[in-house]
């Protein structure tokens, strides 16, 4: 990206940033299955904001079996956010500011 994202929660419902997710998403999937081509539980995250010990956006990608209850835990716990759910959020958020403008717009218009 152009401009730095600090974690997901900066992620702005446009195209751009979907389609960043949405890549991100796709080259993570395509790791795990070139190089754990059996791991058929792999798990894609962000950390949670609060979470974070680097600054700047990036993808999670964890294999289990986990060593520690704690690690399993923390993958989809409190520490983690699942990328498909925050895709579909950025999605949401941009089919309501469409539909929004197009609301402003027909009220401008009927005046």
């Amino acid at each position: 990206p152009k401009r730095h994202i600090k974690d997901y929660t900066y992620l702005q419902p446009t195209s751009a940033d979907i389609l960043l997710l949405v890549h991100m998403y796709n080259k993570g999937l395509i790791f795990i299955n070139n190089h754990f081509p059996q791991a058929n539980d792999a798990r894609l995250g962000f950390h949670k904001p609060g979470h974070n010990s680097v600054y700047h956006l990036h993808l999670h990608l964890v294999i289990p079996p986990f060593k520690t209850p704690c690690r399993h835990n923390n993958m989809y716990g409190k520490s983690m956010a699942k990328p498909l759910e925050i895709l579909e959020d950025l999605k949401d958020k941009q089919k309501e500011a469409r539909g929004s403008e197009k609301i402003g717009f027909e009220s401008k218009k009927n005046k």
